[in-house]
């Protein structure tokens, strides 16, 4: 083997060298011993290096011997190989590496400047390997995948305007992940003396989220309208026990206990499975009121949404409850699985009546004696709207 290496290395020199000194150095190479093998090989690469760099004389080719003339002897003329020179070789190799890297720039850039195509994508971007589009060339892609929206995300586009529009949510989630986990249940008295601004040792219902002018309106009706906010959503239902309007610090000091009890399912978290969103006038870019949902359930998985509205004097009789109710109908079978949305009205309310008929709504019946009001049972008026049915927009 090192013998095999050593005579490539004397067919690297130039031929005149090795036709001269080429036996010589192998048979010096032979009889020399093992352990002196590797300065043999040292000296060959070095003599390999100075005869193509220091000594042109070996490079020349040799005159053609003359031979003689012998009539019907064909004559050959032996012709060395011909071998570049190092700086040809070199040169050479850098315009190789050179165009290389010129053809990986543009295949990476789709091409050059010339517009390309891709398979299954609406707009040519680079990087991607193109095709003719001669074949496709006067029809539009109409193939379309659909992804399945994730339920969750569905519920958090819902829940996070509800837990920014409440004080009392945002006091409680001290961590922002739309969930009041079991720690912050327990931590909720705590929370809830925070938002205490006047140190009256309880919270009203404008200190909960209620925004209403009181000197605009008759005690009675601002008495109404703050009963009506607090009883219209879960966590302020369940914080005022008794139902006054208020949570008075008693009912502060057993905040925990009372939200426990909207565990449905017994995990220590309170989920958003109701919610409620401003009805804003786009043109006025001002509330006129919210819209409220809650997430109820019959039998085994058979879940609906019961809605409700509430919107303020000035913008009533002027078509945004019904469309209010209606896009958030669209929304919830957008985003949930619910089958069914139902609402409720007291029998005397004709122009939520008339709405909720506008919003896609069936009068389903009467419910007897479901609500107590004023020292007395009264009956409802029970309203669904189905999946099936045709949205009023």
């Amino acid at each position: 083997m090192l013998r095999w290496l050593y005579i490539q290395l004397i067919w690297l020199h130039p031929a005149r060298f090795r036709r001269r000194f080429g036996d010589d150095m192998l048979d010096d190479f032979g009889r020399a011993a093992l352990r002196a093998k590797p300065r043999y090989f040292a000296d060959a690469v070095t003599s390999l290096a100075r005869q193509w760099l220091l000594r042109p004389e070996f490079r020349r080719p040799e005159a053609p011997e003359q031979l003689p003339s012998i009539v019907s002897v064909p004559l050959f003329q032996t012709i060395e190989p011909y071998k570049p020179q190092p700086a040809a070789l070199l040169h050479g190799g850098l315009l190789a590496v050179l165009w290389i890297v010129v053809a990986l720039f543009l295949i990476a850039k789709g091409g050059g400047v010339a517009p390309t195509f891709l398979i299954g994508a609406h707009f040519s971007r680079p990087g991607l390997i193109p095709f003719e589009r001669k074949p496709a060339a006067d029809s539009d892609l109409n193939t379309t995948v659909n992804v399945r929206p994730d339920p969750f995300e569905a519920w958090l586009k819902l829940a996070r305007p509800y837990f920014a529009s409440m004080p009392v949510l945002r006091a409680l989630d001290t961590d922002g992940d739309l969930a009041l986990s079991p720690w912050e249940i327990g931590n909720a008295p705590a929370a809830l003396r925070k938002l205490d601004a006047n140190h009256a040792g309880k919270l009203t219902a404008e200190a909960c989220g209620l925004h209403i002018d009181p000197n605009s309106m008759p005690p009675a009706r601002a008495a109404e309208l703050r009963l009506r906010f607090m009883s219209n959503h879960p966590v302020l239902a369940a914080l005022d026990a008794n139902h006054d309007g208020e949570i008075s610090a008693w009912e502060i000091e057993h905040a925990a206990a009372a939200l426990k009890k909207l565990d449905r399912n017994h995990d220590g978290y309170l989920g958003a499975a109701n919610g409620r969103l401003m009805v804003d006038v786009e043109q006025e870019r001002v509330a006129a009121g919210f819209v409220s949902y809650l997430e109820g359930r019959y039998a085994g998985m058979a879940s609906y949404w019961e809605i409700g509205i509430a919107l303020l004097p000035e913008w009533r009789g002027r078509g945004i409850g019904w469309r209010a109710q209606a896009m958030l109908c669209d929304y919830l079978f957008a985003h949930s699985v619910a089958q069914r949305i139902q609402a409720g009205t007291h029998p005397e309310n004709i122009a939520e009546q008339k709405a909720l008929t506008k919003a896609g709504f069936q009068l389903e019946g009467v419910v007897r004696a479901c609500e107590f009001r004023a020292g007395q049972w009264r009956d409802g008026y029970l309203y669904s709207r189905l999946r099936t049915d045709p949205s009023p927009l």
